[in-house]
């Protein structure tokens, strides 16, 4: 799933909207010819430079930019047109709502919460003022919390008929992305 995750934090680029079935058969169908691609071309994209704590939003857009810059943009849109796509920005939207669903379903299921990650953060700013640990893993452990926080956002913003879809397909979705 991460591999998926990290894919879609680097492709999308739109705001999040309905999932159709057909969207997520078509997506369930291609992914392993697209997963084989993207394997392929790892190497040749950039590094981004977007971190959690900027909102998936601008992760996304910067891998629509790096796949522009590699001059990969055209072959990957190719690539989603033959397995059924309009577009780089319609595959990664789709992508986008699905990876969101999952992980809004996962959080749903494993009870994680706003208040846990808010409590851990007040934890970390008391360490700081101790002052027993390294001014560096305390930025380290603040940039994840907040980069969750932010990723607890999305997630509760996913509409619940996508989060139904995906559950629905959850099992074979996530033999796919592992």
């Amino acid at each position: 799933m991460r591999r998926v995750i990290t894919l879609t934090a680097m492709l999308a680029a739109s705001p999040a909207w309905a999932l159709t079935a057909t969207e997520l058969d078509v997506w369930i169908k291609s992914m392993p010819t697209v997963q084989v691609w993207l394997d392929q071309h790892e190497d040749a994209m950039p590094q981004g430079n977007a971190a959690m704590t900027d909102g998936m939003a601008a992760m996304f857009q910067e891998g629509i930019n790096s796949l522009k810059t590699s001059g990969l943009y055209g072959e990957f849109s190719q690539q989603l047109s033959a397995v059924g796509f309009d577009s780089v920005e319609q595959w990664t939207r789709i992508t986008t709502e699905i990876s969101l669903g999952m992980l809004a379903v996962d959080m749903n299921e494993q009870g994680g919460s706003r208040a846990q990650v808010q409590q851990q953060l007040a934890q970390v700013q008391q360490m700081r003022s101790s002052g027993n640990m390294p001014a560096e893993q305390l930025n380290a452990m603040e940039s994840m919390l907040r980069g969750t926080l932010t990723m607890i956002d999305e997630m509760e913003s996913v509409d619940a008929a996508d989060k139904a879809l995906v559950r629905d397909r959850m099992t074979e979705l996530q033999e796919l992305i592992q």
